[in-house]
């Protein structure tokens, strides 16, 4: 008999599976006409990158708090990323450009950002790919060389994301100064000047989430 999924299981995929839904359901109500297509580029794109400051923000929040129930959330986020930025790549070169090099090829020459995406997107697939527990544990040390790549990612996102906005670029800074702090809570002398481990509240529901 398989064992229940432990509840941040649970609560990961309903947050991870919200967005998607509610796109959905306001595509069928017809809430994105008359361009569905650049409405999903940019809705798909903002979700990858939100999931992934989700999953980098696992591990020192699990410095501070001392919470192992945020280990099993950061794969699914990241995972989540990895799907989403699926859904804008594909939406971007296959709805909007349907795979025609000739269109293409212009774009990315005029627009270097979205050289940084694909890049991104790439690295992201090779993450996705190792992501599963048996590489993990068969190539423990090139698992950790590859799985550092995510701080690379993250910042070939966020350019891309900052360059490819028009106009208020508000969201892309915001992104962005999370980033810079999700960074400077993994320096050791901060995240142990902050560290609150011994919190019982925090130890329940940590307790709570893993059961």
């Amino acid at each position: 008999m398989k064992n229940k999924p432990a509840k941040i299981q649970l609560l990961t995929f309903l947050i991870v599976i919200i967005p998607a839904v509610w796109f959905i359901i306001n595509y069928t109500q017809s809430a994105y006409d008359p361009y569905p297509t650049l409405f999903l580029t940019q809705f798909s794109g903002k979700c990858a990158i939100a999931f992934l400051l989700l999953s980098l923000a696992c591990t020192p929040f699990y410095n501070i708090f001392n919470m192992n129930a945020l280990h099993q959330a950061r794969r699914s986020f990241g995972l989540a990323s990895f799907y989403y930025a699926a859904v804008h790549a594909s939406t971007f070169i296959i709805l909007d450009y349907r795979l025609n090099l000739d269109w293409l090829i212009p774009e990315f020459v005029n627009k270097p950002y979205l050289i940084l995406g694909l890049a991104s997107f790439i690295l992201l697939i090779l993450l996705a790919l190792t992501s599963g527990k048996t590489f993990q544990r068969e190539f423990s040390k090139l698992w950790i060389r590859i799985h550092q790549l995510v701080y690379v990612v993250g910042m070939l996102a966020l350019i891309h994301i900052y360059f490819a906005v028009k106009g208020d670029k508000s969201v892309a800074f915001l992104y962005l100064m999370i980033y810079i702090a999700l960074m400077l809570l993994r320096i050791p002398l901060i995240k142990d000047k902050i560290s609150i481990k011994e919190c019982p509240i925090c130890q329940k529901l940590n307790h709570w989430l893993i059961s």
